[in-house]
């Protein structure tokens, strides 16, 4: 079976800014790494005898190496039992006669024209206008939201609503016709981030950020930014 490398490009206005690759490796696993050119720093996750494993690679350095700069092993069934406990958590029954809050369907509209998309090659274009936007959550402007009831959210787009409770909003996802997900607008990436260190993803970016290479490729991508906004 042929191995496919992918990649996520960061746009602006349309434009892109940087990109990433991403490829499957022979023993289940993916690599990826910034595109950069004459460079290859990336990292490396896989599974392998209930063990989740990472490293990362740079300038060449082949396995087997003391000097990968990053490595780890987590248990499989840790981080499985871990993730199944904060899903748990977030399990809630509802009424059937519930409501909560959702886009009008002129404003999912607009959402859409900045929402990430896949192209023909299976290539993700992620635009920083929907990265650092910052949604309106006053329910009172009718223009932005309308009010549904929680059961029919599997049967309207998108498939999920915000509901106001004691301790502060909440985004909502239907599981059942009594029981949902719902997590604080503050957790709402609880998993992912749990994930992406499990995988050592949070120790790869620390570990760019700090080498020549990461330098400069975010400086050319904040100089491409300033360009693209006049600034």
């Amino acid at each position: 079976m042929q191995m496919v490398k992918q990649y996520m490009h960061m746009t602006l206005n349309g434009e892109v800014i940087l990109s990433f690759w991403i490829a499957p490796t022979s023993n289940g696993g993916y690599s990826f790494g910034p595109v950069i050119e004459g460079s290859n720093p990336h990292h490396t996750a896989w599974e392998k005898d209930g063990k989740f494993r990472y490293h990362t690679r740079h300038r060449g350095i082949q396995e087997p190496s003391d000097e990968s700069p990053i490595g780890g092993v987590r248990s499989t069934k840790m981080v499985t039992e871990k993730m199944l406990g904060m899903l748990e958590k977030r399990r809630e029954h509802y009424h059937g006669s519930r409501t909560c809050w959702v886009f009008t369907q002129s404003r999912w509209e607009r959402i859409k024209t900045i929402w990430p998309r896949f192209d023909k090659k299976g290539d993700l274009f992620m635009p920083l206008e929907f990265v650092f936007a910052e949604l309106d959550m006053d329910f009172s402007k009718t223009e932005l939201w309308r009010k549904v009831r929680i059961r029919q959210l599997p049967n309207i787009e998108p498939h999920f609503g915000f509901m106001e409770t004691h301790q502060g909003l909440r985004l909502l996802f239907p599981v059942s016709n009594n029981e949902m997900l719902a997590w604080p607008l503050s957790k709402v990436d609880e998993i992912q981030k749990y994930f992406h260190r499990v995988l050592g993803h949070d120790e790869f970016n620390e570990y760019f950020l700090n080498t020549d290479e990461g330098k400069r490729f975010f400086k050319n991508a904040r100089k491409r930014i300033k360009q693209l906004l006049n600034l």
